[in-house]
């Protein structure tokens, strides 16, 4: 299912992410020892808690012989808050095992190639399976995961006699309860089933083949979504999502749109990035964070509107959007970070509604850009900005032809444009733009036949 080395090393980092995310600190010099019942190896923790197992050698957390082992929710005074990474590994014994609600993470491998394993029942206290962690337990049929959500990736259930049950699934997806675990590779055009609440974090991951997904309401969470989906053109997505994680959509070069729902709040880092074809992305008004690198290199990129509420325009967010032509910074941004806009050749023209924005010397690069004007209230930071770079500036509000700034165009105004084409007066910055009153950088007598056309007209 996934594409070539490129998707394997991002399989892989995935993995990684999981594993390094749940990992426990374990103290310096920690040795795994064996419980006063005989039964269990542990390994401590802090000064409560304990992990069963070590996360070094396979099949060492079980010491006993029953086939339905119970783990104990506490061994020798130590709560249980983590299976180890390849716990009981290929433990062809064991046909049952019960895991206490004191569990948060089940390691890596923890389940790998437990051949009579039949069913397990995940706790809603587990947050995180580390990748493959009932991998190639061929007699798996009953699995039950938490109501709350879990981050796991599919690896986790290949090769299991539930991924074999053909009643799991619909629409060419496998689902166990109200989890999407993964699709068939040759489903080109997919809807995920009504009712599903999760879809695990590599479901889509890698699929060359996919180009359409549709979601029901019912789904709340995807993690890291439609990375490398290199056919993927469009995605309606649940209007119960609050966040996109990073790199949901990296990579999916020929997306050309995307329906983001209301619901949504926070854009994660790398989101869009390399989507070459994106066109136009509507932000919901309730958007109140974007990722660094969000829309990187989105060349196609024309049209987005920053929803007042975003705070912050991190590095590299709109990193060679070439398509872009304006832009609007909302009065809510307080900061736009380092390359967050740079070699977007074709920006003309930005428009800054809050006077104290921190702008990153590099945010634009105007090296890179052609920038003509910048819109912002006198005295802003994108003032500054714009006479630092050389930049035509147009105050906020600004009447042109309105050089007494009395808010309309009279015959006084009229005077002193024809004063100044007389050499009788000067015109500083401010002034000029106001008399440039058909923009083309220069007060001549076509901006004088302007300002009368508005006297008299």
């Amino acid at each position: 299912m996934l594409k070539g080395n490129t998707g394997k090393l991002i399989s892989s980092l995935l993995t990684l992410a999981l594993i390094l995310t749940a990992l426990p600190l374990v103290g310096v010099g920690a040795s795994a020892q064996v419980s006063a019942d005989s039964l269990w190896e542990y390994t401590v923790l802090d000064d409560s808690t304990a992990m069963l197992g070590d996360d070094t050698n396979e099949n060492s957390a079980y010491l006993g012989n029953s086939a339905t082992p119970v783990i104990p929710a506490v061994i020798d005074g130590y709560t249980i808050v983590r299976i180890s990474s390849m716990a009981f590994y290929g433990n062809t014994a064991i046909s049952e095992v019960t895991i206490p609600d004191t569990v948060e993470s089940i390691g890596y491998a923890a389940f790998y190639g437990c051949t009579s394993l039949e069913s397990v029942v995940v706790p809603d206290s587990v947050q995180m399976l580390e990748g493959e962690v009932f991998y190639g337990c061929t007699s798996l049929e009953s699995v039950t995961l938490p109501d709350n959500g879990l981050l796991f990736d599919a690896d986790s259930f290949s090769e299991t006699a539930a991924f074999a049950d053909t009643d799991n699934w619909t629409g060419g997806g496998f689902y166990i309860g109200d989890y999407l675990i993964c699709i068939s590779p040759e489903v080109t055009d997919f809807t995920v089933k009504n009712g599903t609440k999760y879809v695990s974090a590599n479901a889509f991951l890698g699929n060359g083949t996919i180009e359409t997904v549709t979601m029901p309401n019912s789904v709340t969470s995807i993690w890291y979504g439609f990375s490398e989906c290199s056919s993927l053109r469009s995605v309606v997505l649940s209007d119960s999502i609050t966040s996109l994680e990073e790199m949901s959509f990296y990579h999916c070069e020929s997306l050309e749109s995307v329906t983001l729902p209301s619901s949504l709040e926070s854009i994660g880092q790398c989101a869009f990035e390399g989507c070459s074809l994106l066109d136009n992305v509507v932000l919901p008004d309730g958007l109140t964070e974007i990722g660094s690198y969000a829309f990187y290199h989105c060349t196609s990129l024309s049209h987005i509107e920053i929803p007042n509420g975003v705070t912050e325009i991190k590095e590299s967010t709109f990193y060679r959007c070439e398509g872009l032509r304006s832009i609007v910074i909302p009065e809510s941004v307080t900061s736009i970070g380092a390359d967050a806009f740079s070699s977007c050749r074709y920006l003309d023209e930005v428009t800054f509604l809050n006077a104290d924005t921190e702008i990153d010397s590099t945010a634009f690069d105007v090296t890179k850009t052609v920038i003509s004007t910048v819109y912002g209230y006198v005295g802003s930071t994108a003032q500054s900005f714009a006479e630092e770079n050389g930049i035509t500036f147009i105050p906020l509000g600004l009447v042109f032809g309105d050089l007494d700034s009395d808010g309309d165009v009279t015959i006084a105004d009229y005077a002193v444009i024809k004063l100044y084409l007389e050499g009788n007066t000067e015109l500083d910055s401010l002034g000029f733009v106001t008399a440039d009153v058909n923009h083309d950088n220069a007060v001549d007598a076509f901006d004088l036949f302007e300002v009368n056309k508005i006297i008299y007209c």
